[in-house]
């Protein structure tokens, strides 16, 4: 088992709210929280992994894509970059 952990990687989690989207960034030693006004306003790389994300079945806990994210719930994901 490989107990090796990637502390280096920063995980975006993204919240859409109606059309809004906001985004708690969790880096090595802090966190910052943007809103952006859509899911098109999302940088690209960003609109790219969430679409592969929105396919998943929210219905099921931790749907896990390495280097992609996970799907946490209908409306809550995380995004690593």
């Amino acid at each position: 088992m490989n107990t090796e952990q990637h502390v280096d990687i920063i995980t975006y989690r993204l919240e859409i709210k109606d059309t809004k989207v906001n985004c708690l960034v969790w880096g090595i030693a802090e966190s910052e929280e943007r809103v952006y006004d859509s899911v098109e306003d999302l940088p690209e790389w960003m609109q790219s992994k969430l679409s592969v994300l929105m396919v998943l079945d929210p219905n099921k806990i931790n749907n896990d894509v390495p280097t992609v994210g996970k799907r946490i719930s209908s409306r809550v994901f995380w995004i690593y970059e």
